[in-house]
């Protein structure tokens, strides 16, 4: 942008692109409570991964110690059912913790973490429901049940308080922050 005072003033010349960098805020800071979202959601998916391990070894050791008559083979099967339901759940589970838009926008209700509290207590139950036969594999499947459970806990309660729409707008507004900061060209100086 250049001025002229009527010929004989001083001409302003338009900052450069070194002035722009070092005139441009760098977003260095980091937020706490996503920092403690991320660890809520790498701690959850270590509980369903466990869940979803006891769930494929209480339905591998069935099916090689399953010896019943014929008539007990439906509650057989019924029970293997489960168990793959609860299998399939844990990894689609997997998959909303990663917080990938394409994943959460096929499974809206997931969003809302008080939903997804009672869902993950859901999936505990079912874990410690169909594993209660496999006692060699009793402690990982009740530490499985009990991170859950906590990790169920601490969402119901995270959805009450609205943590989960506060730490949306946050995470929202960091890649906002990151978009500019990449538009612009500014490198950020995270130390």
């Amino acid at each position: 942008m250049a001025s002229d005072r009527g010929g004989d003033g001083p001409v302003q010349v338009a900052a450069g692109r070194d002035d722009l960098e070092r005139q441009a805020p760098v977003h260095t800071e980091r937020d706490g409570l996503l920092i403690a979202c991320r660890v809520l959601n790498i701690a959850t998916v270590a509980s369903l991964v466990l869940c979803a391990l006891g769930l494929a070894v209480t339905m591998v050791s069935s099916a090689y110690g399953w010896s019943g008559s014929t008539l007990s083979m439906l509650g057989y099967l019924s029970f293997q059912i489960v168990r793959l339901y609860g299998i399939v759940l844990c990894l689609a589970c997997i998959l909303i913790e990663t917080e990938i838009s394409i994943v959460l926008a096929r499974m809206p209700l997931m969003k809302i973490w008080v939903c997804r509290g009672f869902f993950y207590a859901f999936l505990a139950s079912l874990t410690y429901m169909t594993s209660l036969d496999e006692e060699a594999w009793s402690v990982v499947i009740s530490i499985a049940v009990v991170s859950c459970l906590s990790c169920a806990l601490v969402y119901i309660m995270g959805g009450v308080l609205c943590v989960g729409f506060i730490s949306q707008r946050r995470r929202n507004h960091e890649q906002q922050v990151r978009e500019a900061e990449r538009l612009l060209g500014v490198s950020p100086s995270r130390s």
